[in-house]
């Protein structure tokens, strides 16, 4: 249980957002910004600096520099008592307990009214965690239980669900990440597997979706037109 006045910092990439949260979270008097950024990598040295940590730490899903994937680890990593909460326009399954999986205490959508964002802070404060009831009735059962069941995807996977959203072949992709095609060849087909598809669009829609592709961060291919697979 977090004592009072709860402690927060906050990292998102919109300024207006950013601003817009910061003053909606100043009219609550047990609530108090320690610090907020625009990008995970400042984000987290200034919690590696901070005198005193933070209780909750507040993150948008669109993060750059460090995904908000790679700042949820690193945080749970370094500072395992901390509270993370996402802020995601992104409401499915898979979003949900990816983020889980990562460590996170809570899950707040865009289009939340602004009172649901103080709410959520107060209910991780006391209980632990929060998560909109408007997720099915099986990730909430999840939650509450503390399981996490998702399908293992490595960070190789992750990485090549990249390249497949880019206008490289699967050759040139294998030159990207250093391998040969069988090896990329093989990555395709357990994706395809596991996500019970049976095409690199429907993979692509599939992985952005579930959140394991945030759009900010899929590389880019540079190649000219004609010579997409």
């Amino acid at each position: 249980m977090i004592g009072y006045p709860i402690h927060v910092a906050l990292a998102d990439t919109n300024t207006l957002v950013r601003n817009g949260i910061g003053m909606l979270l100043q009219k609550a008097e047990d609530i108090v910004i320690d610090f907020d950024f625009d990008n995970t990598k400042q984000y987290f040295y200034n919690l590696e600096a901070a005198d005193k940590l933070p209780d909750i730490c507040i993150v948008d899903i669109n993060m750059q520099k460090l995904t908000s994937y790679e700042l949820c680890r690193k945080i749970k990593k370094e500072f395992p008592k901390m509270k993370i909460l996402i802020l995601s326009p992104l409401n499915t399954r898979h979003s949900v307990l990816r983020m889980m999986a990562n460590g996170v205490s809570g899950y707040v959508l865009y289009n939340s009214e602004p009172e649901e964002l103080i709410r959520a802070i107060r209910e991780i404060a006391s209980k632990g965690y929060y998560f909109s009831d408007i997720f099915p009735e099986d990730v909430l059962n999840q939650v509450k239980k503390r399981e996490v069941t998702l399908l293992g995807i490595t960070a190789r996977q992750v990485e090549f669900l990249g390249y497949c959203c880019t206008d490289l072949n699967y050759h040139q992709i294998a030159e990207k990440m250093n391998v040969n095609v069988r090896t990329v060849d093989g990555y395709r087909d357990i994706l395809f597997q596991k996500f019970k598809v049976y095409n690199r669009a429907s993979i692509v829609v599939y992985a952005i979706k579930a959140g394991y592709i945030a759009l900010n961060n899929i590389p880019v291919g540079n190649l000219p037109v004609g010579t997409a697979e």
